[in-house]
């Protein structure tokens, strides 16, 4: 599953700079950190980054969990793939 900005609809101030963030963080190297939940301090302290000192909690939250929702299926994908892997490597071990 591809992550695009195009799935977003980026109507506030708050969507327009976390999501491209958000998005460019999962895209990059150690994007699957994100997908899995385990954000190291480089991705945290580029998401603190893109806030504002008037974004509350709330709308944060509200922003991150529209995001997520479009994790959800590529964290699934992740995992099937390592199982499957997983599967054809103790395929290949038994014969």
């Amino acid at each position: 599953m591809n992550l695009r900005l195009d799935r977003f609809s980026l109507f506030t101030e708050l969507e327009k700079s976390l999501i491209p963030n958000i998005v460019q963080l999962v895209l990059s190297l150690d994007g699957h950190r994100i997908c899995l939940g385990n954000w190291n301090s480089a991705q945290v302290n580029s998401i603190a980054s893109a806030l504002l000192p008037t974004d509350f909690f709330e709308a944060i939250e509200e922003v991150m969990l529209v995001v997520y929702r479009t994790l959800v299926p590529r964290i699934d994908a992740i995992w099937e793939a390592r199982k499957h892997a997983k599967y054809i490597e103790s395929v290949k071990i038994s014969f």
